[in-house]
């Protein structure tokens, strides 16, 4: 992808450290032209691989993975907006515990909500329907509202962790 206005900061940013919820990236300006490589872990697959159903506590989780990147980027001196919210360039570790994103060091990118709900829907649409239940009705239903508001919604996963954490502890 061509960058209209290159944000410096966050290359040099990213250059220096490597935030966890970023793709390792290399940067290569031996030409006129900069080019950045990102390496993804072994233990780590493409949202749009195929792999097993995952419990709502894991989706849930993975939420939270996505709410701390974008919430925290700016202490890496980095633009929200320049995180990539596409399936093909997010990836899973094999535990289902993490993400992975792209960093697009792009200052004219603008934050797609959209896509983060999209994102967000293709997490739940993996999830085992015995495992989600009613808070896999709930959260389609927030999805499909036409607004989005990621502290509302931040405290809504917190909830749901908490319910689903006090359910894992019941005897069986």
């Amino acid at each position: 992808e061509e960058l209209e206005q290159c944000d410096q900061v966050a290359c040099q940013a990213l250059k220096v450290e490597e935030p966890h919820f970023i793709l390792p990236v290399l940067f290569d300006n031996s030409t006129l032209i900069m080019t950045m490589r990102y390496s993804v872990p072994e233990e780590y697959q493409a949202l749009t691989n195929d792999f097993s159903e995952l419990e709502i506590l894991e989706v849930l989780k993975l939420y939270q993975c996505m709410i701390e990147a974008i919430t925290t980027c700016e202490d890496w001196y980095l633009l929200t907006s320049g995180i990539c919210f596409d399936e093909k360039y997010i990836y899973m570790d094999e535990k289902h515990t993490q993400l992975k994103f792209i960093y697009i060091p792009d200052e004219a990118r603008e934050m797609d909500i959209q896509a983060v709900k999209h994102v967000m829907v293709t997490l739940l649409e993996k999830c085992r329907e015995a495992s989600g239940g009613m808070i896999q009705l709930q959260l389609y239903k927030y999805f499909y509202k036409p607004h989005f508001d990621l502290q509302e919604f931040k405290g809504m996963i917190e909830a749901y962790i908490a319910a689903c954490s006090k359910k894992e502890k019941e005897p069986k």
